[in-house]
């Protein structure tokens, strides 16, 4: 059996589109290649749910086809991406440079936004806030919208550290995800006013330990590190997060430089993801193809129109066919969104539905004389 001096380092992507398949790779993965002893396998996972369903499945009997479980779960250290994080940085930069809790955290930051409002809501820019905290005598508005505020900004510097940056040098900017900028919208531009406020008030010493910026140290210095700092896991297991900021997948992938990182991520699609086309640039390519040709009127009379409709199948009606005939319609995934957007589906008709008689151009389920009329609704697929 492998011991844990022969794990090898380096980042690992499984996909898979069933939960419960995903599970039973990791626990094969564990059964096989085990860990030292009193070392503890650490898992990331999104809730204390899926913590619980994968310390079930290493619970189970072993057997002999090497499925099942390890018949005990035992020394699994189970955190949450956030945390585990922010012990990394630590691990990485030192303890005695990072401290446990950053000042900009969601609970200090919280006090000091109560502390700084009053002196803030005056200036230009902070006209929405006002309008909020009239008649807030017991201070409970200013002190919801300080826990809003400190949650949002928390979220800010994991996803949107871009923007921090920007308004951090006095640029009221947004920037997507090319890289162009547009201009932060007048009403929204006291947030980047607050935003810069909260930092002259930490200091620099604060403003270096707050997630982006230690993030950022935190990358330059792990890949030029020859040798592990001391603490590192041996082995890190991401499983059951359906998404992941991009600051943890950079902090994994460098971690992945001296321990074992397994990410497992559950794909409802069948299709490779880099085939994908932007629904903006499909939207585009639809109006190029459906393009009015040259020669075409501008406007067409009621009664072409009316003609061409009765002879063509209207494309993307919704009926429910209720009659005798037989109509094979069959439905294929289509990855037309990011991974965190369930994917569409298409309906492809693979018969051609009756007519009602040789003098009638409509069809028998869709003609008023006949027996068989479509009943509308919404396909059942």
């Amino acid at each position: 059996m492998p011991d844990a001096t022969s794990l090898s380092a380096g980042f690992m992507v499984v996909h898979g589109n069933r939960l419960d398949e995903l599970r039973s790779l990791v626990v094969s993965w564990m059964r096989r290649y085990p860990l030292a002893p009193l070392e503890n396998e650490i898992a990331l996972v999104q809730s204390n749910g899926i913590a619980q369903w994968l310390k079930l499945a290493l619970a189970e009997d072993p057997e002999d086809d090497d499925m099942g479980g390890c018949g005990i779960a035992a020394a699994i250290d189970v955190q949450l991406p956030g945390s585990f994080m922010w012990q990394l940085y630590r691990m990485v930069l030192g303890r005695d440079e990072i401290p446990p809790k950053s000042l900009l955290d969601k609970a200090p930051l919280t006090w000091r936004l109560m502390r700084l409002l009053p002196e803030l809501i005056d200036q230009p820019h902070f006209e929405p806030l006002q309008r909020f905290l009239t008649h807030d005598t017991d201070l409970r508005k200013r002190y919801q919208l300080a826990e809003r505020l400190a949650d949002l900004f928390d979220q800010y510097q994991v996803y949107r550290a871009d923007w921090l940056e920007d308004w951090a040098a006095g640029r009221h900017q947004l920037r997507n995800g090319r890289g162009e900028s547009k201009p932060l919208n007048p009403a929204n531009c006291w947030q980047a006013e607050l935003w810069r406020a909260l930092l002259i008030d930490v200091g620099e010493e604060g403003m270096a330990e707050s997630r982006a910026g230690v993030h950022q140290r935190f990358i330059e210095r792990i890949n030029t590190l020859e040798q592990a700092p001391a603490g590192l896991p041996s082995r890190v297991i991401v499983f059951g997060i359906s998404s992941l900021p991009a600051q943890a997948l950079e902090a994994l992938a460098g971690l992945a430089r001296f321990s074992q990182v397994l990410l497992c991520v559950h794909n409802p699609c069948r299709h490779h993801w880099s085939d994908i086309v932007a629904d903006k640039d499909l939207l585009r390519n639809e109006y190029k193809r459906q393009a009015r040709k040259v020669g075409m009127p501008v406007t067409i009379d009621p009664q072409t129109l009316h003609q061409t409709h009765t002879r063509c199948w209207p494309l993307g009606a919704n009926r429910a066919v209720t009659t005798s005939a037989c109509w094979t319609v069959t439905t294929t995934p289509t990855a037309t969104a990011p991974p965190s957007v369930m994917a569409a589906s298409t309906c492809s008709v693979t018969a051609s539905p009756p007519r009602c008689s040789t003098s009638c151009r409509m069809t028998s389920s869709n003609c008023a004389h006949s027996t068989k009329r479509a009943s509308y609704g919404r396909p059942s697929i």
